[in-house]
């Protein structure tokens, strides 16, 4: 059974009464949520504002409205209205909200979120549902600074700008997740789409599953482990590490100019393309073109390795522990090493040798 499936068919099957709405304080606190919500939600789409721009709204109003009510809330109430937002998520008009829905959503609890873990500054664990909304909430743990679980699979930009805390997410995540990360640990069960950690500044990130293309460009520090298969990874890469179990097609590596990446398992062409400054490590065979272009660093390759290893090679070394079918001719600078012998720069130990080859270019 796929991921999706079971987390639905865990959400039938959760003890609704463990988080039942019944005390007048659940009520009241729930009343003051949808109020403050539609308000939010109705100035935001009359005045089209961008949603790295709602954020700072949302919680700017919120922290308004809780200081002149008076007004306290508990962790469970955040979870209590997860629930109870997917029951009128059909009231929106559809050429209005039903597009921002999801992504207003996602803001509105993670603010929720951020602003009780600022007052209470206690390191607790909040829980959101996502299973029972028609779309896929954005923008979910955006600038979040609190540990959180959610339960379910999430739409786009999951825990982007996210400043510190701990998040599980237990189901898939779509494009763009932990974007711009400033620190914090991320651990995602599912499947992530693409553009995984973006530009990513510090944190830890481990996917359980696979990525779509491209996870970890332009990232400048941090971790990053993924247990699945991906495609593209640490194209223009400054810093930080990531490791990747599972294999990794063509282009992976391109111009990456530092940090380290280590593949357990095969790789397509042209890894490394322009790369610099860094080490990469593929675990078992690669395509054609290795190290195309490379410039510095050094790239090793375990296995196999195709035609043309070090194609254009401008600098750095390249170690091939097993067979290679030709070293490129275009090689000008750098070293490469097959099963520890270094064959370029051509290397001669006898007089006659080193003749025929003499003999040979000219």
């Amino acid at each position: 059974m796929k991921l999706e499936e079971t987390i639905k068919t865990e959400y039938a099957n959760i003890d609704k009464s463990t988080i039942q709405i019944s005390k007048t304080e659940d009520l009241e606190c729930l009343s003051l949520f949808f109020s403050l919500y539609k308000k939010i939600m109705h100035h935001i789409v009359r005045s089209e504002t961008p949603p790295e721009s709602s954020i700072h709204l949302i919680k700017n109003w919120m922290k308004k409205e809780i200081k002149n009510k008076n007004f306290t809330y508990a962790k469970e109430d955040v979870e209590k209205f997860s629930f109870a937002l997917a029951e009128i998520q059909q009231d929106f008009p559809k050429n209005t909200l039903s597009t921002r829905f999801s992504i207003y959503t996602g803001l509105f609890l993670s603010a929720l979120i951020n602003i009780h873990h600022e007052q209470t500054k206690m390191p607790e664990e909040y829980t959101i549902h996502t299973s029972q909304f028609d779309s896929q909430l954005e923008y979910l743990c955006y600038q979040n600074t609190a540990n959180v679980r959610v339960i379910g699979s999430v739409g786009d930009s999951f825990c982007a700008e996210m400043i510190c805390g701990n998040v599980h997410l237990e189901g898939n995540a779509r494009d763009r997740a932990c974007e711009y990360m400033i620190d914090g640990t991320v651990q995602i069960d599912g499947d992530v789409a693409d553009y995984l950690c973006l530009k990513m500044e510090e944190g830890k990130i481990t996917v359980n599953g696979s990525t779509g293309s491209f996870p970890a460009q332009d990232m400048n520090r941090g971790n990053v482990h993924i247990y699945g298969n991906t495609i593209g990874t640490c194209r223009e890469m400054k810093g930080g590490t990531v490791i990747v179990e599972g294999n990794d097609t063509d282009n992976c590596a391109w111009r990456m100019s530092g940090g380290t990446l280590l593949i357990k398992g095969n790789v397509g062409e042209r890894i490394g393309v322009f790369a610099q400054k860094c080490y990469i490590h593929v675990a078992r065979n690669a395509g054609k073109d290795a190290g195309l272009g490379m410039i510095s660093g050094i790239l090793r390759i375990d296995g196999k390795v195709g035609i043309n290893a070090g194609n254009y090679l401008d600098g750095g070394n390249i170690y091939i522990n097993g067979d290679c079918e030709s070293i490129a001719a275009s090689a000008k600078k750098g070293r490469i090493y097959v099963k520890g012998k270094q064959v370029f720069p051509y290397m001669e130990t006898d007089w006659i040798s080193q003749m025929y080859h003499c003999m040979f270019k000219w």
